[in-house]
């Protein structure tokens, strides 16, 4: 929710706002009254959903393949040892570690490649806590990798499919004609249609930085256009880039972390949605509202 709402998402935001010429982090107070609209539709969602497959966990798209799971079975707390120092110690490395890159990325520009690094330095640091052997550690190491090395087929297959499209110029295309659409969109669907202008630019191109850049250059000269306040159209980018990001097979992040989690496209999006088209429609009456109380900089 917050990243898809862009309350105070570098990446979306602000790079939206430095091209719309608006102070930045200007409209946050609607924006979080967006991140609160959402987070409770949300938990509503999951709340009713989690209460359902409790009732009847055969209704859950995952039953067949969790009955396979190691961690299936009853297990509890108990089970997984006492907390001894040695695991004490390995929370305080871990959250030393998400410190520092959290350090790293605001004031030294740190972006993937450091934070590997730093990820790859505390598996090594716990592993040495933990008691292991350089050769235990390496063990370790390499059977995690063989466990993401699905994931990460299927990040750099989702990947190429942009890259593929960007060089071959058809994502200026596809951007063009959507813009052009917009201009015989009755007013107060503008937003709306500018929100599924995004979504749909954003099967080609699922970096927000990127889709940014690419995208808002086009869409605040056409929201002059049309009347529409540039603010309106930058929270139209943020839910067109951020929440069909749930969905896409070209999104790396979900297919890294559905693979992660061994759980089959289809059956996440059995699950997934229902959820989407409810986010959709809260974006187009967030939006709607947006319009028509003419949204600017706050």
């Amino acid at each position: 929710m917050g990243f898809s709402t862009g309350t105070l998402n570098v990446s979306t935001t602000v790079i939206s706002q430095k091209i719309a010429d608006l102070p930045l982090y200007s409209g946050i107070g609607y924006r979080f009254v967006c991140f609160g609209v959402f987070f409770v539709v949300t938990n509503l969602f999951l709340i009713r959903y989690a209460n359902k497959i409790r009732k009847n966990p055969q209704l859950s798209p995952m039953y067949d393949l969790d009955q396979k799971n190691a961690l299936a079975k009853d297990l509890k707390l108990e089970d997984f040892g006492a907390m001894t120092p040695r695991k004490w110690i390995t929370i305080v490395c871990l959250v030393a570690a998400m410190g520092l890159i959290v350090y790293g990325s605001i004031m030294k520009g740190w972006d993937v490649a450091e934070h590997a690094a730093v990820f790859l330095a505390l598996g090594i640091v716990v592993g040495l806590v933990a008691g292991f052997s350089a050769n235990e550690i390496s063990k370790e190491f390499l059977a995690g990798c063989k466990d993401m090395l699905g994931a990460a087929m299927i990040i750099g297959l989702a990947r190429s499919i942009g890259t593929i499209m960007g060089d071959g110029n058809i994502i200026d295309t596809v951007v063009h004609t959507l813009a052009g659409i917009l201009n015989v969109v009755p007013f107060y669907l503008q937003g709306i249609g500018m929100l599924i202008a995004n979504t749909i630019i954003n099967v080609f191109i699922t970096s927000g930085s990127g889709q940014a850049s690419v995208v808002m250059p086009i869409m605040i000269p056409l929201a002059d256009l049309l009347g529409m306040t540039r603010q309106t159209a930058i929270l139209a980018f943020n839910f067109g880039d951020g929440f069909c990001n749930y969905i896409l097979p070209t999104s790396t992040a979900l297919m890294g972390i559905i693979g992660a989690a061994n759980i089959p496209y289809d059956r996440w999006m059995r699950f997934m949605w229902k959820c989407f088209l409810l986010w959709l429609a809260t974006g187009a009456v967030m939006l709607l509202i947006a319009q028509a109380i003419h949204l600017g900089p706050m």
